[in-house]
């Protein structure tokens, strides 16, 4: 299901023009009651509109999206929450820039179908394409981030803008689960929201967001970050570490120096406990759905060499283990050490 979300909070900081308060769509993944006549979502919707302008993100000719307007996820549209569990511990996701809030539908189906509500808001502004339930629709912006040709202390003074934006978009999205929970927003997650046991995940500059997020509100106990782009967030937070528990994935060879440095600097700083787990052959975006959207993904340099189904198996088994432990307090082996059962990683822990 999806909501349609103003911040009257906050002001809109990432448009080209003034644009009042900052507004964004979320999706909601959440365990079910089955239906006979319920249908399949799509992958995306309004893909007539979308497509075209997320191939031109990722500089593709708009056909090799044309057949995703087709495809149906595993999930069915706002069927009854599941009466399986009183209460269901609550995960907020990240995109990357120029992402979608979709773009990590496997992660979200998996951990869906695992006892988890996933909530994602689209960034509007930095996503490719938002399109609200109004049909009004919002592009990317690619002045959010600058050319080369600015110094450094401009370049992160722009995206530091953007880093702060994403990361009161994840807060207000857990605001907003407040209220569903407490049903001053009508919908059928009235009391089903655990909010004692609440996770972030994300990827990219998601995964940026999700740290800093994290750093800042108590409200998240556990926090997993793909790729995470570090340059738009709190040079603060590097040096104090994040007190929750965490879980860095990495691909392979993605990165630039100075977001390799900034990273290391917030791990060593970490306080346990502390996971990172880098993947060979893996690309930046085989923690997305990127690879499963078309077959010429290698071809096209939009994944690594490893075999995408056996990537994002990784990624989901230990997201799930991470998440599992540390939120509903089921211990996975998988945390303890390096496994033999994923030769393809590298295991470090603190």
């Amino acid at each position: 299901t999806s909501f349609d979300w103003v911040d009257e909070n906050r002001e809109e900081t990432l448009s080209p023009t003034p644009a009042g308060n900052r507004h964004i769509m979320v999706q909601v993944w959440y365990p079910a009651e089955k239906d006979a006549n319920a249908q399949l979502a799509p992958y995306m919707e309004k893909m007539d509109i979308t497509g075209p302008v997320l191939a031109k993100q990722l500089h593709l000719p708009s056909f090799l999206f044309d057949h995703i307007g087709l495809a149906k996820t595993h999930s069915y549209l706002n069927l009854p929450i599941s009466s399986g569990e009183r209460r269901y511990p609550v995960l907020i996701f990240s995109h990357g820039w120029t992402g979608v809030r979709t773009q990590n539908t496997y992660q979200a189906e998996d951990l869906a179908s695992h006892g988890y509500i996933v909530i994602a808001p689209d960034h509007t502004y930095g996503a490719g394409i938002v399109v609200f339930q109004d049909g009004s629709v919002v592009f990317n912006n690619p002045k959010l981030i600058p050319d080369d040709s600015v110094n450094q202390a401009e370049y992160d003074r722009v995206v530091r803008v953007l880093g702060q934006a994403w990361v009161g978009d994840l807060r207000f999205a857990l605001d907003q689960a407040e209220l569903l929970n407490s049903g001053d927003i009508p919908s059928i997650f009235a009391s089903k929201l655990d909010l004692d046991r609440v996770g972030f995940f994300g990827h990219s500059t998601g995964g940026g967001a999700v740290i800093e997020t994290c750093a800042l509100d108590e409200r998240c106990k556990a926090g997993l970050s793909e790729d995470a782009w570090m340059l738009p967030y709190s040079r603060e937070m590097l040096e104090t570490g994040v007190k929750q528990p965490f879980f860095f994935m990495q691909s392979e060879n993605w990165s630039s120096k100075r977001n390799t440095a900034l990273f290391n600097t917030l791990f060593i700083n970490m306080q346990p406990p502390a996971y990172k787990l880098a993947i060979k052959g893996a690309g930046h975006y085989d923690f997305s759905d990127i690879p499963l959207l078309t077959p010429l993904a290698t071809a096209i340099g939009l994944k690594g060499p490893i075999n995408s189904q056996r990537g994002l198996s990784i990624v989901n088994t230990y997201t799930l283990a991470f998440f599992d432990q540390t939120l509903k307090g089921i211990p996975s082996p998988l945390l303890e050490g390096q496994s033999t059962n994923y030769p393809e990683t590298v295991f470090t822990q603190k």
